[in-house]
């Protein structure tokens, strides 16, 4: 786990927003910036754990949602935050956002 989260975690230029998140029912708190902030919320990034010693010492990093998701798998306490990827994110994707399909379409 740890490995994978080191070599993929997102080094964010220091921001001045502070995001707020919890972590075993205590709030914790980052400092990013407003594009790293819209993709936490978005659930394109994700917040880890990442233990840096054996007495339980640990710091938070911020790495893509794909790797979280490949983590989860593994070791779900690992993950911290990972908000459910937005519907508007979801569309940003869909090459066939732009057809909508009619209410009164009859097949």
């Amino acid at each position: 786990m740890k490995q994978l989260i080191e070599m993929n975690k997102i080094d964010i230029a220091k921001g001045d927003i502070g995001f707020n998140f919890t972590d075993n029912n205590v709030i914790k708190k980052l400092v990013v910036d407003k594009l790293t902030q819209t993709q936490l919320i978005n659930g394109r990034l994700a917040i880890a754990r990442l233990v840096i010693d054996n007495k339980g010492e640990s710091q938070y990093a911020i790495i893509p949602a794909s790797v979280a998701e490949k983590i989860a798998q593994r070791d779900a306490s690992s993950i911290v935050l990972h908000s459910a990827l937005s519907q508007e994110a979801q569309d940003e994707e869909d090459p066939y956002a732009n057809f909508k399909v009619p209410d009164d379409l009859m097949w």
